[in-house]
């Protein structure tokens, strides 16, 4: 099956990143993401999927680099979209433990 591609990508960091068959899966907080993501000249994009919490997520940006990270537009953008949307983030120290998404108002 396509999404159990992914393999470790450092056995001894066994919580970390994944890759496989172009995907991407990583833990934020308890739940499992997969993501892919690409760039061509004028744009980025990156797909996020949360199968068990039936989460989808696509961005395309057409601003390649953001100016203060100095990585691409549609990386940082999502970091922050599933910092708001899951009550559980790595991003965020003081985060509850509930395992599932949640919208803020």
């Amino acid at each position: 099956m396509w999404l159990d591609s992914p393999q470790v990508e450092d056995p001894a960091k066994p919580a970390g990143q994944w890759y496989g068959y172009g995907i991407t899966r990583q833990t934020w907080g308890p739940n499992t993401i997969y993501f892919h993501g690409g760039e061509t000249v004028g744009y980025n994009s990156k797909i996020i999927s949360d199968t068990a919490n039936g989460v989808t997520i696509a961005l395309w940006t057409n601003l390649t680099v953001d100016v203060d990270k100095e990585r691409q537009t549609a990386n940082t953008l999502m970091l922050q979209i599933l910092d708001q949307i899951y009550v559980t983030s790595p991003l965020t120290p003081a985060a509850s433990t509930a395992a599932t998404p949640t919208t803020t108002g």
